[in-house]
């Protein structure tokens, strides 16, 4: 405690270290609060993930081995209501021939801003093989037509598969392939989008190793065609507290700053 003369000859005690601690802590508080409010004006941003289905693709199609050993050649399946990838056998003309699938979707939904997070490729399988083999899933590097296609007429593609799932005969279900690597490519431009091709991992003269799936003209419903589930991420901004809150918290602080001074106007030191 300490005293401060007032006018005339009497004295009062005055809190001095209650009041400035007081003061101090109001004032502190106050600019703690012009601090947040002017950071909340600097635009920030938070990763927001979202889901999107593509579906149906925009081409699709398969091609077979089997024609370049029958008499009637090869003619594009495009239109067909199946997509057969595997081996198989034509017992009327005893031939044997490997299937592949090729599928391509229209990704322009996705625009530069968006981060692929994970692209996985779903084709609902209405028949499937004697027994379980595995499928593989390749990078397309040249352009194709699914009115065009044959099997003496197809692109290249990466030698390695970029997923693989097994396949047995469980029918009337959902197969899928973990491709994240391609749409990331193409995303970031890394090479051009020619789609996706489907085949057996070991294609040779055996038959009953084909699985069959709906294409985009299948005649079960859209909702049975091949789809892409990706999951992208992009960044959003956080909503700002509207600049007027700085201004009123400005005043509060001017206002504590007065009231405490007032407090002490009148003492003379």
């Amino acid at each position: 405690m300490s005293r401060v003369r007032l006018e005339g000859p009497q004295y009062i005690r005055i809190p001095c270290s209650g009041f400035f601690m007081n003061f101090t802590i109001r004032f502190g508080l106050s600019i703690i609060l012009i601090v947040i409010i002017f950071c909340t004006q600097i635009p920030q941003t938070i990763g927001v993930q979202s889901g999107i289905v593509i579906q149906p693709p925009n081409a699709d199609t398969w091609v077979n081995s089997m024609y370049l050993h029958t008499k009637y050649p090869e003619k594009p399946h495009g239109y067909l209501w199946a997509l057969f990838a595997g081996n198989m056998h034509y017992k009327l003309e005893d031939v044997f021939g490997s299937s592949r699938i090729y599928l391509k979707f229209n990704l322009s939904a996705i625009t530069s801003e968006y981060q692929i997070v994970s692209a996985i490729l779903k084709l609902y399988m209405y028949d499937g093989p004697s027994s379980q083999h595995r499928f593989d899933i390749h990078i397309v590097n040249g352009d194709w037509n699914e009115n065009l296609l044959i099997w003496a007429t197809q692109p290249d593609f990466d030698e390695t598969p970029i997923d693989s799932t097994n396949i047995d005969s469980t029918a009337n279900r959902w197969i899928s392939w973990n491709v994240t690597k391609a749409m990331e490519g193409w995303h970031l431009g890394k090479y051009d989008d020619h789609g996706l091709m489907i085949k057996i991992n070991k294609e040779m003269n055996v038959s009953d190793e084909i699985v069959s799936f709906y294409p985009k003209e299948n005649v079960a419903g859209e909702e049975f065609a091949p789809k892409l589930e990706i999951i992208v991420e992009g960044d959003t901004e956080i909503p700002e507290i509207p600049l007027y809150t700085f201004p009123m918290f400005l005043a509060c602080v001017i206002f504590f700053a007065y009231r405490s001074f007032r407090k002490i106007e009148k003492i003379i030191p």
